[in-house]
């Protein structure tokens, strides 16, 4: 009787912290699924930061998948993204960054993506950025994968994943954001 009323009480919490949370999907998608032709149409929102990722952090990216490749690993999960449903259209609220990487290295790796010209980066420091990032990744890619960059990128596209998590409430994005950015950091 008493661990009866203690599961309806915690269900009955847990229905309470869903009508807080409103709606929030989370789903694994593979980069292909993310970026494909029937891929999420996704937007830079005028409060997202600048893209700023340096060659230290690209060539982080670039080198951990290429481990996971090289092990033989069949997939790779690189982070997560927040998006924010705005009318059909997904605001990236976070993975902007890994986002903008994968893209640069999909045209260096020759495959043409449309969402790269797509999004609209109207800070300056992005568009620096982007163009330092994309010769670094062409370089790479003609150091480590000379003659196999459609293999590499084959791999990222079917094998590298992000657990995408789509939120209905802007302000609970940013509060996933802040959780996932935010803690544990000194």
């Amino acid at each position: 009787m008493v661990e009866e009323r203690e599961a309806e009480k915690e269900e009955r919490e847990i229905l309470k912290e869903k009508e807080v949370m409103g709606n929030i999907n989370a789903v694994i998608k593979s980069v292909k699924q993310m970026f494909g032709d029937e891929g999420v149409d996704m937007q830079i929102p005028p409060y997202q930061r600048p893209y700023r990722w340096g060659y230290k952090n690209v060539k982080q990216l670039l080198e951990d998948i290429a481990t996971n490749k090289n092990a033989g690993k069949q997939k790779y999960r690189i982070g997560s993204v927040i998006l924010y449903n705005k009318g059909g259209a997904y605001e990236i609220v976070d993975g902007q960054q890994r986002i903008t990487t994968l893209l640069l290295l999909a045209k260096a790796c020759g495959v043409g993506n449309e969402l790269l010209g797509k999004l609209e980066y109207k800070h300056s420091d992005s568009k620096n950025n982007i163009i330092e990032n994309y010769k670094y990744i062409t370089e790479w890619i003609k150091e480590y994968y000379p003659s196999k960059r459609h293999e590499y990128w084959q791999y990222v596209e079917e094998s590298c994943e992000f657990v995408v998590i789509v939120v209905d409430d802007l302000s609970e994005a940013f509060q996933m954001f802040d959780s996932q950015n935010g803690r544990g950091k000194e």
